[in-house]
């Protein structure tokens, strides 16, 4: 394997953690999974990405020296590393104490968020071979900015609601997820054009 090979197995595997976090959003959101069993299960999958984050790093510095590539590469790992701390964040939250019933949007902005860590995890599986699966990258690609886009919808319905209310303590705690929820999803978008600009070497 090469070393730009050795460095995208490394970075399948990050991005395989990242999704799982994901997913145990999904649940909490859905009641499907205790916030504090999420909090506990998303602690366990950063420990994981903390440690990976150092190899990842080093095959990095050994795989790219060009400055703009790294910043690329520096950039992805950065952004991914974040979505699991922000979750982390949300899940605590949710654990300590919940201010009145969820929002409805709740489900769907953490699904979203979600579905865009699966289809980000997707993407990077296709980097076995990306001449192979290019098209297939960017159509994946392309629906994070769509799931993106639904988010920044469900997120301002959430906010028109929760401002048209006069519970300040509900206001306050839920646009507090909700932001968290929208600073995860914008990271996902995040992602997309620095792998997109590090695979093609624009």
């Amino acid at each position: 394997m090469s070393k730009e090979d050795k460095f995208f197995e490394a970075l399948r595997e990050f991005a395989k953690y990242i999704s799982d976090a994901g997913v145990i959003l999904n649940e909490v959101a859905e009641g499907r999974t205790d916030p504090a069993e999420g909090y506990k299960r998303v602690s366990e999958i950063k420990r994981i990405c903390r440690d990976n984050y150092g190899r990842l790093t080093e095959k990095m510095y050994k795989t790219y020296k060009d400055p703009c590539d790294l910043d690329l590469a520096r950039g992805m790992i950065d952004r991914g590393y974040s979505i699991v701390g922000i979750l982390k964040d949300v899940f605590s939250r949710l654990d300590m104490i919940q201010v009145g019933e969820a929002p409805e949007e709740l489900k769907l902005s953490a699904r979203l968020v979600s579905s865009s860590l699966e289809e980000l995890k997707k993407t990077m599986d296709y980097t076995e071979d990306i001449s192979r699966n290019y098209m297939k990258m960017e159509a994946r690609c392309n629906r994070i900015y769509t799931y993106e886009e639904r988010g920044d919808e469900c997120f301002r319905s959430c906010m028109r609601k929760l401002f048209g209310g006069e519970d300040t303590k509900y206001l306050i705690y839920w646009k507090m997820i909700f932001e968290d929820l929208e600073e995860a999803q914008d990271a996902v978008a995040g992602m997309v054009p620095l792998l997109q600009k590090l695979i093609t070497g624009m």
